[in-house]
């Protein structure tokens, strides 16, 4: 069983190194080498392109994490957390909460700046979020999912009603939106050939390489 396992792993290995293949051989020649359409060329600016190519790169990264979080809890623990989102909101809520005590806010009527924070004023609200984070859903487990396991339409309701609960008792405490500050550190451009890209989205998009590099290796 083992060494059948082993043996499939270089198909699967060269499938995706195809596909990755073939993807970026689509996006160079749709930059580079795509004939002109009658409303001008397929790509206009490739500056500009690179940008849009790269905020969505980064946004899928936030998504892949929160995704990939969804689908670990289901796949190790065949649990059907469709609370998830809103957890992952809720640690951003109590970040936000925890960095607004840690740093002293000059003008409390607006947000705060990233050169009053420090890297650590963003790290240990970030940690301690998850933390909490964490404990909710040791709660959850043991007081309603436990009961319900391998009950995945159970599970699903009762986690649906969970998310909802949730949801509005955070639209009752943080009645607008509200965003966890960058450092000063982060919150800065760097140069990547011609362009000029935000520090903070690229470190969102490496958090989003190595948690897909390290399910990858673990799983």
């Amino acid at each position: 069983m083992r060494s059948e396992f082993l043996s499939a792993r270089p198909s699967q290995y060269f499938v995706r190194a195809v596909v990755f293949g073939a993807g970026a051989f689509a996006l160079v020649w749709v930059v580079l080498w795509a004939p002109k359409t009658t409303y001008g060329p397929a790509v206009d600016d490739p500056i500009d392109f690179a940008t849009t190519f790269l905020d969505s790169m980064t946004l899928a990264g936030v998504l892949f994490v929160v995704a990939s979080g969804f689908t670990l809890i289901f796949g190790l623990m065949r649990v059907v957390n469709m609370a998830h989102g809103s957890l992952y909101l809720l640690g951003g809520y109590i970040a936000y909460d925890l960095q607004q005590r840690l740093v002293h806010n000059a003008n409390p009527g607006f947000g705060l700046l990233s050169s009053q924070v420090a890297v650590w004023q963003w790290v240990v609200p970030a940690i301690a979020a998850s933390a909490c984070i964490a404990v909710v859903g040791i709660v959850m487990q043991q007081g309603f999912l436990r009961w319900n396991q391998g009950q995945d339409l159970r599970q699903a309701l009762i986690t649906i009603a969970l998310s909802i609960i949730i949801a509005d008792q955070m639209l009752a405490h943080w009645p607008i939106q509200e965003s966890v500050a960058w450092p000063g550190t982060f919150d800065r451009f760097v140069s990547i050939g011609s362009i000029d890209y935000s520090l903070a989205r690229l470190f969102m998009l490496a958090v989003g390489v190595v948690v897909g590099i390290a399910l990858w290796l673990w799983l």
